[in-house]
């Protein structure tokens, strides 16, 4: 038995994408799918593509009991009000 060959995507113009998308598809790029996933646009071949948020590591998609991510220190000082 064969595996299905992996698709990817090193040819991805995005000038020529954005060109390509009608509003409706631009709009749903904007607002994704849920609070972890930007909207696929299949017709374009266009993946959806999983984010997070970045203050407290990366949580992956759950709020609550996820895997225990690493704070790092901010690289800028933050000036003083006193």
């Amino acid at each position: 038995m064969g595996t299905a060959p992996k698709t990817t995507h090193n040819d991805f113009d995005v000038e020529e994408v954005l060109e390509k998308l009608n509003i409706d598809e631009k709009v749903a790029l904007l607002s994704g799918t849920d609070f972890w996933h930007t909207a696929s646009v299949h017709r374009l071949d266009v993946p959806a593509i999983r984010l997070s948020d970045g203050p407290n590591g990366v949580r992956g998609t759950k709020f609550f009991n996820g895997v225990p991510a690493a704070c790092l220190p901010c690289g800028k000082q933050l000036s003083s009000t006193r």
